[in-house]
């Protein structure tokens, strides 16, 4: 659909590069809202149906949205589609958060805003995994930055662990998640074909983990193996060193065994309390400690960032 210029009452004047996602303001009020078409490339190439198990994930993607209510979670506005049209796009009706994503920021700057980004972002899933939501795909360009703040995008592939239909909602597409972005118990076995492991909140701290790592060191925080598959293997700590707790917590978070993961809410009281939020939740030893928060506003932080991408890309 490469001249998409409306739909329903929504007038299309731009697209995302390289996803099915537009930008659009409704025709009379010139709301902008954000369009995202169901894309049967996520689905197996011996799929016998793409675009409408792609309109299954898109409605799952909904279902997984109206059940959170953060202020760093993306909501859905509507819906536009036809379930019972197999060959007809859908659309979820999204607010536009921002142009940008944490990609675009260049690693190792921006280095305050990145932190006070990485706790809005853990905080809003402890808010999911309180609900029993695992994303499945925590990375850079998913984690939309705007002048509210960080958004949380794209949960076509999470699962809620007590509906065991979505078990089944996501099954038949690409393995959900990001090579170099989860952790080896995420991926498929080539010799054992369509082998994956049940999901589990530890595979969004191992996702925000990696995202940390990159955006605080300018490096990857894996190698790849052979046959593909990419395990953690975090090249150095001292990037990380002189962020105390924050930097211990963050390669924790990279650990091949998931058992072995902080939780998401440890991860939260270290990126609070060290980039300037009196921490929430307790440390990795399971207990407060004495704090002295950064004296920052986090908020006009993210705000100047995202101004700053403005004035980058324009």
């Amino acid at each position: 659909m490469p001249n998409l210029s409306q739909v329903g009452p929504y007038i299309v004047h731009g697209k995302l590069l390289n996803k099915p996602i537009y930008f659009a303001q409704r025709e009379l009020t010139k709301e902008p809202v954000v369009l995202k078409k169901n894309n049967p490339t996520i689905c197996e190439d011996d799929h016998p149906n793409p675009n409408l198990t792609s309109k299954r994930v898109l409605e799952h993607e909904k279902r997984i949205m109206g059940m959170l209510d953060h202020p760093n979670i993306c909501q859905y506005l509507g819906y536009i589609g036809d379930q019972s049209a197999p060959d007809s796009p859908d659309f979820l009706i999204l607010p536009d958060k921002g142009r940008y994503t944490l990609r675009d920021i260049p690693p190792m700057q921006q280095i305050p805003a990145v932190g006070a980004a990485i706790a809005q972002v853990s905080a809003a899933m402890v808010h999911a995994h309180e609900r029993g939501i695992v994303h499945r795909d925590l990375k850079p360009d998913n984690l939309v930055i705007g002048r509210e703040g960080v958004t949380i995008i794209d949960w076509g592939g999470a699962y809620r662990r007590s509906f065991s239909n979505d078990w089944g909602a996501t099954m038949g597409i690409l393995t959900p998640g990001t090579p170099g972005y989860m952790g080896p118990e995420q991926v498929v076995n080539p010799s054992q074909p369509g082998a994956r492991t049940r999901p589990e909140f530890a595979n969004d701290t191992f996702g925000l983990s990696a995202t940390a790592y990159f955006l605080f060191t300018g490096k990857e925080a894996f190698l790849r193996c052979r046959d593909d598959i990419y395990f953690a293997l975090p090249r150095s700590r001292d990037g990380l060193r002189h962020y105390g707790g924050f930097g211990e917590v963050i390669i924790a978070g990279l650990e091949p065994n998931p058992k072995k993961r902080p939780t998401m809410k440890q991860l939260t009281f270290e990126a609070e309390r060290h980039f300037g939020r009196e921490p929430r939740f307790e440390n990795l030893e399971g207990r407060v400690n004495p704090v002295h928060p950064v004296e920052t506003d986090t908020t006009e932080l993210l705000e100047q960032t995202a101004i700053m991408l403005d004035r980058k890309f324009e």
